[in-house]
């Protein structure tokens, strides 16, 4: 099966979300395909439908000249308001924040890697796209916000991600091997502090002692000493927050050491972390 195959994003999106029609308040991505002097006309690609945005609900500050503003083709992301009979659809550019406006644009590009990637997985599995849709990405719907996430937490932390998720035991395999081959996961590294005194007599052996033990448990975490009584630790991993979880982890773990160590109760030990 070929994958020079175009999905039409719309019917791929009727699958996937099980409707055609978006719902007031959701957030889309349009292409400007009309500009009047009252307002534009959006193309809605994941519905296939139009959308007007009148004057009043344009981005702010825009009240006159909407050509030097917008252009045909541009795309933007607006916020639905009102969904009428036979599909009428009003918009507004300006009922979002500029964060919402990036998390769509972010989740747009996973939507069509997810697309790209369900043209892979029909030419080796030998189902047309319609069905990789229905039978494996819908289930990856149910615990991610697109499948492409879903694909890519399983090249991170394995093939069963895919397997409780609901994904057909017979296609795992293909599924996992297509995204690992295709999807590139970054590593990335981030320093943190680690400030520890103790007053025993031996404190700095205590503290050496201690970070040896804990990295034995911690093979992505990297520790040099800075200056008494502080410590930098580097943490590696595949997202921030993973990466900051890990951090604490560490800090508790070493401070949880020294509180093992003989007479620990007689000296005041403190272990703070610090992300730079």
């Amino acid at each position: 099966m070929s994958t020079e195959v175009e999905i039409p994003i719309h019917e791929f999106c009727s699958i996937l979300y099980r409707r055609d029609i978006p719902h007031p308040g959701e957030i889309v991505v349009g292409r400007v395909v009309d500009i009047q002097d009252h307002g534009l006309y959006i193309h809605l690609p994941e519905y296939g439908k139009t959308a007007y945005v009148p004057l009043r609900e344009l981005e702010w500050g825009i009240v006159r000249s909407l050509r030097q503003y917008y252009k045909l083709e541009q795309i933007v992301v607006a916020r639905v308001i009102k969904v009428g009979k036979g599909g009428y659809i009003d918009a507004s550019l300006r009922r979002l924040s500029k964060k919402e406006s990036q998390s769509k644009l972010s989740y747009w590009r996973k939507l069509n890697r997810s697309i790209r990637l369900a043209l892979l997985i029909s030419s080796k599995i030998g189902l047309d796209w319609k069905s990789v849709v229905e039978k494996i990405y819908v289930p990856l719907m149910n615990c991610y916000e697109t499948p492409f996430d879903g694909m890519e937490d399983a090249v991170i932390r394995g093939k069963q991600i895919l397997e409780e998720c609901g994904v057909p035991p017979e296609y795992v395999d293909i599924v996992f091997k297509t995204a690992s081959e295709s999807i590139s996961i970054r590593r990335q590294k981030m320093k943190f502090l680690l400030d520890i005194s103790t007053l025993a007599p031996d404190g700095v052996i205590r503290i050496r002692n201690a970070l040896l033990e804990a990295l034995k448990d911690f093979k992505n975490v990297e520790v040099k000493y800075e200056s008494a009584p502080r410590y930098a630790i580097w943490v590696e991993g595949f997202e921030k927050n993973e990466i900051r979880n890990t951090a604490m982890e560490f800090a508790k773990k070493v401070e949880s050491l020294l509180a093992s160590m003989p007479d620990a109760k007689k000296y005041k030990t403190t272990v703070n972390i610090i992300q730079t």
